[in-house]
């Protein structure tokens, strides 16, 4: 029936009556099924969501692609400014999520200074990719908010990393503050332009660039040192492809402030750290931190607090004339923190190591240069001392505390003297600058490396304490 009806309104004028029939043949079922009711308004239409495929570069861009950027590409790979590139390009991704661009750019990074993540990525392969980027940071909350640069130079240090970081001066107060900036800017580019050791990371505005957006992370991957252009590994390819923009708005686009952070960007020079680092700072403890009921958190502030108060009178040692002197302050200190790890039922370290199979050897030998130190045995005896006191007056078994080598100091202190060794001292503290001096006594003795361990985890420690509320003012 209804297709007879169909053809027969259709005849006279098919493109006007059939659009009237369907309405129609709606109308009436709605009317049948609802008893012989007037139907109901129908549903408003949504909006189609807003839908983009990529972004035209600004003029001031040169896509990498493009018959101009491959000049470029050509005449800085014969004046030797390209050496980075090769191995960054082969590492090349897309950002697997809108605000990953910093994790993206830490992968390559990592991927291509062939640095083992100690860690399987899917099946027997261990490789980097963003979901395990969460030693300073959890994923979740980077993928709601991004990074900032201390987050990012963060997550590179406890990755085997070493990490130099430089703040844009803001050189709107102080012009001749951003003439030196810049220059340097420019040095660091050339260098890192010519070797494969040293990746350069920028962390801009895009909005300085005539972009859209705002904060974005990316890699440097060349330089143009006569045209002055810096090569650009956009993470995020589904906007915008690899290009060159010039090296002084790249440098301007440092200064726009961080709205994280209500300060200037900046940039990060990455090189793969000598040996495999064997410990870092522990992930609940990098999170922990974080979090304003934390244990970990009091633990730190507390520690601070000791540390920032004055020494008292007839302390174990105000001045630090000999070894006996050094190993009675950090003994002192040890103790604390043993109390503190009581009262606050902590059962995991500051510290811990690196979950890897390739950094056991390293993580053995800091750990036998530690034993070696004639500091551990009294530093030891404190911190267990200063635990179980704490612990028993909490109502807790100190036995707990120790288990494994995640322990909260490690079964013989040996942790707690690593984290002794390497907690960054607050300024204007004569206690603090006191075992800053005793700690300088005992490492003159340690093997190079042991210091060297002692000041990757000392980098960890201090961009942490940026990024978390552990010193209040």
């Amino acid at each position: 029936m209804l297709h007879c009806l169909l053809l027969r309104c259709i005849r006279p004028n098919p493109a006007a009556a059939l659009p009237r029939l369907l309405n129609r043949f709606a109308g009436n079922s709605a009317t049948a099924a609802s008893g012989g009711a007037s139907p109901a308004s129908p549903a408003p239409l949504q909006p189609a969501a807003v839908q983009f495929y990529r972004r035209a570069l600004p003029a001031n861009c040169v896509a990498f692609g493009s018959p101009e950027g491959k000049q470029v590409f050509r005449e800085a790979l014969e004046a030797g400014f390209m050496e980075g590139y090769f191995s960054l390009a082969s590492q090349y991704r897309t950002q697997d999520d809108p605000s990953f661009c910093g994790l993206a750019t830490l992968v390559m990074c990592l991927n291509s200074l062939e640095v083992d993540p100690g860690k399987v990525w899917k099946g027997p392969w261990r490789w980097f990719h963003e979901e395990m980027l969460d030693c300073c940071v959890q994923v979740d909350r980077v993928r709601k908010h991004g990074l900032t640069l201390a987050e990012f130079a963060c997550l590179a240090g406890c990755n085997s990393l070493q990490v130099r970081r430089l703040v844009h001066p803001a050189f709107d107060a102080d012009p001749q503050a951003d003439a030196a900036g810049l220059a340097e800017f420019e040095a660091t580019v050339r260098d890192c332009s010519r070797t494969d050791g040293c990746i350069l990371v920028a962390s801009y505005s895009r909005r300085a660039l005539g972009q859209t957006g705002d904060g974005h992370f990316a890699p440097i991957g060349g330089f143009h040192p006569d045209r002055q252009l810096v090569l650009i590994f956009d993470t995020a390819r589904f906007k915008y492809p690899s290009h060159w923009v010039p090296l002084r708005q790249l440098w301007d686009a440092l200064k726009l402030p961080d709205s994280a952070t209500g300060r200037p960007r900046g940039y990060c020079v990455l090189a793969k750290a000598p040996g495999l680092t064997a410990f870092r700072v522990s992930q609940r403890f990098a999170t922990g931190v974080r979090q304003p009921d934390s244990p970990l958190l009091r633990l730190a502030r507390d520690f601070e607090d000791w540390l920032a108060a004055e020494v008292e009178v007839g302390a174990p040692a105000n001045q630090i004339r000999e070894m006996s002197d050094a190993i009675a302050a950090l003994s002192q200190a040890a103790g604390q923190l043993g109390r503190l790890c009581g009262r606050h039922r902590l059962a995991e370290a500051v510290l811990s190591r690196q979950r890897q199979a390739a950094a056991d050897a390293d993580a053995e030998a800091v750990l036998a240069a530690l034993r070696s130190l004639p500091a551990l045995g009294p530093v030891g005896d404190a911190f267990l001392a200063g635990l179980r006191q704490s612990a028993a007056a909490a109502g807790v078994a100190a036995d707990v505390q120790l288990e494994g080598d995640n322990g909260c100091g490690g079964a013989d202190g040996s942790l707690a003297l690593l984290t002794l060794l390497a907690w960054p001292m607050p300024p204007g503290s004569a206690r603090a600058a006191l075992l800053a001096e005793a700690r300088d006594w005992v490492l003159r003795c340690a093997p190079n490396r042991l210091a060297t361990e002692v000041q990757l985890l000392r980098n960890q420690l201090s961009t942490i304490f940026e990024i978390a509320p552990v010193r209040v003012s």
